[in-house]
């Protein structure tokens, strides 16, 4: 046997000698953004398929759903074309995002440590992030400044979204509009990045400033 492949059944036999709820954790960490991804998918194809250019008036319209008769824009303005561009811009981008996290490896067992056996500053941020991980508080907590960040503006984004969606209900729009999509789109995204850094500050996983695991 080579070096290379005993390398590769080393590997397989740590995968294996997970336990089941890491096993699942595992999965959930690596493709859990295939939730949000399916679900811009959807509304990219759903917003295309809506609108169709008016000769009358040379703009598009609305065809169906909750704004239907409505003007979209003008020929000068986005159409079809336009917006399916900017659905392969942001499939290409969550793909990217899909690969990045899909191809990382969780060893548990080896990398992990259990929270009974956690430092007060790991039990701390660990209900940090039971609490208000969807703030990106967590994230400042173990000092990663720029992933902090980012998951605060990913909740800024999905507040945003939920009030245009609330506005537009209140107005008597329909429940199956782009903006419930939207909002519905980035609260799976804060959700799954605020369960994601729950699993691993909780197994032990997590790394904070330096790239040093969190103990």
């Amino acid at each position: 046997m080579s070096p290379a492949s005993g390398a590769e059944d080393a590997d397989t036999s740590r995968i294996r000698n997970q336990t089941w709820p890491h096993k699942l954790a595992s999965v959930y960490l690596r493709f859990g953004l295939a939730l949000p991804a399916l679900a811009l998918g959807a509304l990219a194809v759903r917003a295309v398929t809506r609108i169709q250019f008016d000769e009358v008036t040379q703009r598009w319209v609305y065809i169906s759903g909750g704004w239907k008769g409505h003007t979209f824009t003008t020929t000068e303005g986005w159409g079809p074309k336009d917006m399916l561009l900017w659905a392969l811009l942001v499939a290409g981008g969550t793909l990217i995002a899909l690969v990045a996290t899909g191809s990382r490896k969780y060893d548990f067992a080896r990398d992990g440590a259990p929270l009974k056996s956690a430092s007060p500053r790991r039990r701390t941020i660990f209900w940090v992030s039971v609490l208000l991980g969807w703030t990106g508080l967590d994230r400042l907590a173990m000092r990663r400044l720029g992933l902090g960040a980012a998951k605060f503006a990913a909740a800024v984004a999905f507040y945003a979204c939920f009030r245009i969606m609330a506005s537009w209900l209140g107005q008597g729009g329909s429940a199956l509009d782009t903006s419930t999509a939207f909002a519905g789109t980035t609260g799976m995204a804060v959700f799954y990045w605020w369960t994601a850094d729950l699993i691993l500050v909780g197994t032990g996983l997590a790394r904070q400033k330096g790239k040093t695991r969190l103990r």
